[in-house]
């Protein structure tokens, strides 16, 4: 029994299993999706950003892309609610 998304998609990928339950973010083009399961007014899953330890890490530019037009469509396009400064 897989225990995570990952090891369900890899199932999934090696024929080794005809259904299975992931985010649909997790799961990769390609695969049909059979029933949407509703939310159950569970709370949304946060996503975050983790700051490197290296002081010397410049994460300026990475973190200025999450937040730009063009990350925020990706986000859009895959299911996710983008960043809000």
């Amino acid at each position: 029994m897989p225990k995570n998304s990952a090891g369900v998609v890899s199932l999934l990928s090696a024929n080794k299993a005809q259904l299975g339950i992931v985010y649909a973010t997790d799961a990769l083009s390609g695969f049909k999706l059979v029933v949407p399961l509703p939310m159950l007014d569970q709370l949304p899953i946060d996503y975050v950003v983790a700051r490197a330890r290296d002081p010397e890490l410049d994460v300026q530019p990475f973190l200025a892309f999450l937040k730009s037009p063009e990350a925020k469509v990706t986000f859009t396009s895959a299911g996710l609610i983008p960043i809000d400064d």
